[in-house]
């Protein structure tokens, strides 16, 4: 009986990558992932064709879109972040390997600037029947395999709506104490600020799950208001923590054809 042979849609190669971080290009020497086809150098890279480029098909003046859009949810990483990152790593970092998050929190630590208007005239494009971009020279979207490779979230997994176990409901049942906590404040509402700065100087055994939380709710799952954490994601944080695999990738992409779909 013949063998069926696994055919991988990407290479993995340990290269140079620029990131841009405070203000300034960074160097981080790691593996990356490359879609396939890729080529080792420029010698073999394909020509670019002869398409309409983005510039030629809408205006750089933002004074020429028609609405006014606030990117909210597009925030930086706060000072504090990276060192809560490290600490926690070096306790919790076989968890985050094991659950396959590890590489996307660490994506999280850089700054990624907002191009305003090259995301409106994406937008132009959007077709929400059919959540493609309807470009002048053919159709394209976003697609699982980009959301994995780029964003290194997991395709297979348990879903993000799974239930908790009675014994995980006490967790959450103590994550929201602690929210409401803060929303008892002067404030009236728990900040991102607020909820890192109360655990990262009170190490409790939730501790892990806060942080899961505020990555959850502050990068991988943004809503309005932009700097309140949402209760919503405890859950999914839970079942992080404890080393269960779950599906980010169709709830991240779903959230973005929702999102370009709201700018269209």
């Amino acid at each position: 009986m013949a063998q069926e042979e696994t055919i991988s849609i990407y290479r993995v190669r340990f290269e140079t990558m620029v990131s841009v971080k405070d203000g300034k290009h960074t160097t981080t020497t790691r593996y990356a992932r490359f879609l396939k086809p890729c080529a080792d150098n420029v010698d073999q890279a394909i020509n670019v064709p002869n398409t309409p480029l983005l510039s030629e098909n809408f205006s750089h003046n933002s004074t020429s879109w028609p609405l006014k859009v606030l990117f909210k949810s597009w925030v930086r990483p706060h000072e504090k972040w990276e060192e809560w990152i490290d600490r926690l790593a070096r306790k919790h970092g076989d968890i985050w390997n094991q659950t396959c998050i590890y590489d996307s929190i660490l994506s999280f630590t850089y700054q990624i600037h907002c191009n305003r208007n090259l995301i409106l005239g994406l937008a132009k494009f959007w077709c929400l029947e059919t959540n493609t971009f309807i470009f002048p020279w053919g159709e394209a979207t976003i697609t699982l395999e980009d959301v994995m490779l780029i964003g290194g979230y997991l395709v297979t997994g348990e879903p993000v709506t799974s239930p908790l176990t009675k014994a995980l409901m006490k967790v959450e049942g103590a994550m929201k104490e602690k929210r409401n906590e803060l929303l008892n404040t002067r404030a009236k509402k728990t900040t991102h600020f607020a909820w890192m700065r109360h655990f990262m100087d009170v190490e409790t055994e939730i501790e892990q799950v806060a942080f899961l939380a505020l990555w959850l709710s502050r990068y991988v799952f943004p809503s309005l208001p932009g700097d309140t954490l949402r209760k919503e994601v405890f859950p999914l944080a839970i079942h992080q923590a404890k080393g269960k695999k779950m599906a980010l990738a169709p709830a991240v992409l779903a959230s973005l054809y929702r999102n370009l779909s709201l700018l269209k």
